[in-house]
């Protein structure tokens, strides 16, 4: 894993055609939309998101971007840090809170996401493929953008086998 600032991974946004912080942005409304709820309970949500990574196919990487975390606890801030020193970065989250993982870190990728729902973090997940956005909404609610139709029916799936109400 490696820690990014704000430029390097919007940078890497840009070198993959990835729109950032699609949310916000009026091009992303021409993709593929999925709102659902997010467990309520731990066990839950870490499998959640490891069906969602078993959905996405092949993993070639990723980038976590950690964009908002309310509470700023002590001890969730000392798991995440010790996380970052264990990859070498001593730098605080608010300085570099871009996590890129390799083909070969798919498991901490996945670690990184849930924790950011348990911790009720703000979250977002690129693929560098594109084929796929997520969002993990301070633990409440989980977005995703995709442009194919096979993956938002797989993504649907995963809501609707952990009996998560999906958003009009």
């Amino acid at each position: 894993m490696q820690c990014l600032t704000k430029s390097q991974y919007s940078e890497w946004l840009r070198q993959y055609q990835i729109i950032e912080e699609p949310y916000s942005r009026e091009e992303a409304h021409r993709m593929f939309r999925l709102q659902f709820e997010a467990p309520e309970y731990a066990r839950a949500q870490s499998a959640v998101v490891r069906w969602l990574f078993r959905t996405f196919g092949k993993f070639d990487g990723a980038l976590v971007v950690f964009s908002d975390w309310p509470l700023y606890e002590p001890d969730e801030m000392a798991i995440i840090t010790g996380l970052r020193r264990g990859h070498g970065d001593r730098r605080n989250l608010i300085d570099a809170p871009g996590h890129l993982f390799g083909k070969h870190e798919e498991a901490e990728a996945i670690g990184h996401c849930y924790l950011a729902l348990l911790f009720g973090w703000n979250v977002y997940l690129y693929l560098p493929s594109g084929a796929v956005t997520v969002q993990f909404w301070e633990g409440d609610l989980v977005d995703v953008w995709t442009g194919d139709k096979q993956l938002e029916n797989s993504i649907r799936e995963v809501a609707e086998r952990f009996h998560l109400q999906i958003k009009p």
